[in-house]
């Protein structure tokens, strides 16, 4: 099998988590991505293969040519591996995807990220315009489209003019027999050590006015008394300025410790010594927004995690699956009574003993990739797909 991904795993941790679903059945999966944005050396694990193409930043020709070497990498495996069928996730890699197995190979198109071609994105970025029309427009061409929610996959059909709404494969971890977890020592003298008790509640994934982080901040003085939240990725943006400048001025800042982008074993560290996990979308125009699938709820939920998160698609499951507290609005007051909710209820003994349950039953790559494991193993004993 040939993942071709432009995102490393380290943000698009479902790609990972396909690829040791892969493993498990049998497959050998090959992950071909650009490098991570975060430090630390990423170990896929035995029987998954890990291409590196460095990095893809800097200028419009820095990139160009990092593209090029994608590129010619990925003929240059294709050739040696001779895959059952090639993975894309994004326009990018699915345009390659189309180019390498030129109608004689599966390519399916696992569409994580949803863009709207139209003339706003057009003045924005011609070339990435062009890239992400070129897609839409040959969607028809893969043998199976997969989204990442029920709202994404009629978004793209419409889109697109497909025939069928693509399957959904929700965003989530990989949770089998074998799972093994990294040391949680790489976790320590991040955190201060009034931290290591009481209820912890985390924010990982992006900091901006979207997550609606300087609210979060504000609704910390209205916590119980021995919770504390972690932020990671506080970068030096306009926006993280603004959220330290908040925590200072917060009668409960002994409570709060903002981190920069930690190393994916880290976070992961993190989560696991978590009990509560944010998630809070500001309600938007954009597509990604409006029909939210974060990666980061099902890693959230692997770690049996109460969620605290907005009212959105999707995120309104966490509710009915007794697995979160929602919010309608990304206020102070209504953060803090839901963090309040959810530290109570993760104080009970079967709390997050129920959290694994849902997690294991339902975002769970193992699970959720059956419609693509269907298909591959059609391929694999040579059946028409």
């Amino acid at each position: 099998m040939l993942i071709l991904s432009l995102v490393h795993p380290d943000f698009l941790p479902s790609v990972y988590a396909l690829a040791q679903v892969l493993r498990e059945r049998r497959f050998a999966p090959t992950i071909l991505s650009f490098s991570s944005l975060a430090s630390g050396q990423f170990y896929p694990g035995d029987g998954i293969g890990m291409i590196d193409c460095g990095p893809h930043k800097g200028s419009l020709a820095e990139r160009r040519r990092a593209r090029t070497h994608f590129r010619s990498a990925a003929e240059q495996i294709f050739g040696q591996l001779r895959p059952v069928a090639v993975i894309a996730t994004c326009p990018f890699s699915y345009l390659e995807a189309l180019r390498l197995a030129k109608g004689n190979r599966p390519v399916i198109y696992f569409v994580e990220e949803i863009y709207e071609v139209n003339g706003e994105a057009l003045l924005q970025s011609p070339l990435t315009f062009l890239r992400n029309w070129r897609a839409e427009r040959r969607m028809r061409e893969a043998t199976l489209v997969a989204a990442p929610s029920d709202e994404r996959a009629k978004f793209i059909a419409a889109s697109a003019g497909l025939d069928r709404v693509p399957a959904t494969v929700l965003n989530c971890p990989h949770i089998g027999e074998d799972t093994h977890e990294a040391d949680d020592a790489s976790l320590d003298g991040l955190l201060p050590a009034r931290f290591h008790d009481g209820v912890l509640v985390v924010n990982t994934g992006r900091v901006s006015s979207t997550q609606g982080i300087l609210e979060l901040v504000e609704s910390v003085a209205r916590w119980p008394l021995d919770t504390h939240l972690v932020v990671t990725g506080v970068d030096d943006s306009e926006y993280s300025r603004k959220v330290r400048s908040r925590l200072e001025v917060s009668p409960r800042r002994d409570d709060i410790c903002l981190l920069p982008m930690i190393p994916r074993a880290a976070m992961l560290a993190l989560q696991r010594r978590a009990h509560v996990g944010i998630c809070l979308l500001r309600k938007d125009v954009e597509p990604a927004t409006r029909m939210p699938a974060p990666n980061k709820i099902g890693e959230y939920l692997k770690s049996r995690m109460m969620i605290v998160a907005s009212r959105l698609p999707f995120l309104d499951q966490l509710e009915a699956r007794n697995v979160g507290e929602l919010v309608n609005e990304i206020e102070p007051g209504e953060i803090a009574e839901a963090v309040r909710r959810a530290s109570e209820r993760v104080r009970r003994a079967t709390t997050r003993a129920d959290v694994q349950r849902v997690s294991r039953e339902w975002l769970n790559m193992a699970v959720q990739a059956a419609p693509i494991l269907a298909l591959l193993e059609r391929a694999a004993i040579g059946e028409r797909v």
